[in-house]
């Protein structure tokens, strides 16, 4: 079952966190957890490109109605590619791009999300105030390591995970183990799942 679409993942070299922090703060985000040492999971290493051992993050989240709260997660070593993800600030709207559409609607679909006949997915989870239009746009060299600098990767929270999971792997989609993640005395269940594009969504509950 789909919960809400959590918040957009933003890549960071950790020179450069705060002044995409300010940006957010102007238009109204709000600073509501901050961590500077947070671990990175095996799984999640294994779709990074320099494979730090930490990461900061820092979460915010939008104005009420007014926007996707956005985790800015930074690293020492960063890539600069083509971002995977473009979101326009205060907006319930995002454009996936990849290289193979059909790979990702299906993932899409497979996750809970409806399939529109304009092409159009909508995210529609029981906690989510609005629903949130998600465009698939076909794409070629695009970066999807999850520390390549700009958005990076959606994250969904859904209960419970493992029928989600199995879910996807019955439509074909490649997923990694399910890992615990930590942080501030907060745990979470999380896996990656990734399409033949190369698209990466990270799913997380608080149920397995």
């Amino acid at each position: 079952m789909l919960v809400k679409f959590d918040h957009l993942t933003y890549a960071a070299n950790r020179t450069s966190v705060q002044s995409i922090v300010n940006v957010l703060q102007e238009k109204g985000y709000q600073l509501t957890l901050q961590e500077e040492q947070a671990a990175n999971m095996p799984t999640k290493q294994v779709l990074m490109h320099y494979k730090d051992a930490t990461h900061g993050l820092h979460f915010l989240t939008p104005p009420a109605g007014e926007g996707i709260p956005v985790e800015i997660v930074s690293y020492e070593h960063t890539t600069q590619g083509n971002s995977c993800i473009d979101y326009q600030i205060g907006t319930q709207e995002l454009t996936i791009k990849t290289s193979n559409v059909d790979s990702c609607k299906t993932m899409l679909v497979a996750l809970g999300c409806e399939a529109k006949e304009d092409g159009t997915l909508t995210f529609n989870g029981v906690l989510d105030e609005h629903a949130i239009t998600i465009w698939v746009e076909e794409l070629s060299n695009i970066t999807n390591n999850l520390d390549n600098e700009g958005l990076c990767c959606p994250t969904i929270f859904v209960r419970p995970l493992g029928k989600t999971k199995t879910k996807l792997e019955q439509a074909g989609v490649n997923c990694s183990e399910i890992e615990t993640f930590e942080v501030q005395g907060a745990s979470y269940y999380v896996f990656f799942a990734k399409g033949k594009g190369g698209e990466i969504l990270e799913i997380t509950s608080n149920k397995l």
